[in-house]
């Protein structure tokens, strides 16, 4: 697979400035990098469709505040109410200073809820710092979805720029 040629070249020597470290966390990330889930999907066997976002994992954004930060970043999360803000805490590359950003998230249910929340909780703050912030701006990607009739088919994508066939629902 060639390299994305809007993903970071990790071997650069570390941001000097805010403003650098900025940036490079904005940067896109490597396809690999990319996952897909379903937003909304069509009740029932019939229509087959899915509205599917995509995202990046938490363990790409810790990799991203690695590589832009080094060890010059850190995470609390804080229970809430009604979920979890995780708090990132980040020096300014070339200062003494440092800078946080948080944001919240509702709690999940399920067996792996309670990790779920946290790591929701780190997306939605690592967007502060521009990680991953791009993929909001993506417009609406459909996708045919297998069917009773059909379990093992592809999930293929609709939409511009998107390839065939790609099942990007793990």
């Amino acid at each position: 697979m060639s390299k994305n040629p809007f993903a970071l070249d990790y071997s650069q020597e570390p941001p000097k400035t805010g403003r650098e470290a900025l940036e490079r966390c904005s940067a896109l990330f490597p396809v690999d990098d990319l996952e897909w889930k379903i937003q909304t999907a069509a009740k029932g066997d019939l229509p087959s469709w899915a509205q599917v976002v995509c995202y990046v994992s938490a363990r790409a954004i810790m990799s991203r505040l690695d590589e832009v930060f080094d060890l010059d970043w850190h995470a609390d999360w804080e229970e809430t109410a009604k979920g979890i803000r995780c708090t990132i805490t980040a020096r300014i590359p070339g200062t003494d200073r440092w800078v946080s950003r948080s944001d919240v998230s509702e709690w999940h249910g399920g067996d792996n809820g309670y990790k779920a929340t946290h790591s929701y909780a780190l997306k939605r703050a690592a967007v502060h710092y521009g990680i991953g912030r791009y993929l909001y701006s993506l417009e609406a990607t459909w996708a045919d979805k297998p069917t009773k009739q059909r379990p093992n088919a592809p999930v293929v994508l609709r939409g511009k720029g998107y390839y065939c066939g790609l099942n990007p629902l793990r």
